[in-house]
């Protein structure tokens, strides 16, 4: 994990991440509310960074004022149809990323695909190395 973050604040510029003040009682009381645990990658990318990304690819996560925009958006769209074992973590316009709780892999879904949905990475820390790879790529 620490190389991805190493790489993201290679190439971070101000504003591209919150660097929210995110304490552990914040994480638990996401993990209460969302009903689900939070894989420790994420933890450590909430702690370290809070929520954002660089070149327009945002992770959701607790923005600098506390506000929880992943667990505000995963439960809007579970209100949508989104299985309640997923946890959104990116907003690609068309569909998601989210974390399938249980396996831990990051997973697209859509409105449309209802109950189903796709593998795209086996884990979190996959996820953010790719993003933030295609971000560097597009710089």
């Amino acid at each position: 994990m620490d190389s991805v973050f190493d790489l993201l604040r290679k190439y971070e510029k101000k504003g591209d991440f919150a660097h929210s003040s995110v304490t552990q009682q914040m994480i638990k009381e996401a993990e209460e509310r969302l009903g689900a645990k939070l894989t420790e990658a994420y933890k450590k990318f909430l702690l370290e960074f809070g929520f954002g990304g660089l070149d327009g690819i945002e992770t959701l996560g607790i923005a600098k004022n506390g506000r929880m925009v992943v667990v505000d958006t995963t439960l809007e769209l579970r209100t949508l149809g989104m299985p309640k074992n997923l946890i959104a973590i990116e907003d690609c316009d068309e569909w998601f990323y989210c974390i399938e709780n249980e396996s831990q892999r990051v997973v697209s879904w859509s409105i449309e695909d209802g109950n189903d949905y796709r593998e795209s990475y086996s884990d979190f820390e996959a996820y953010l190395q790719d993003r933030a790879n295609d971000a560097i790529d597009n710089l």
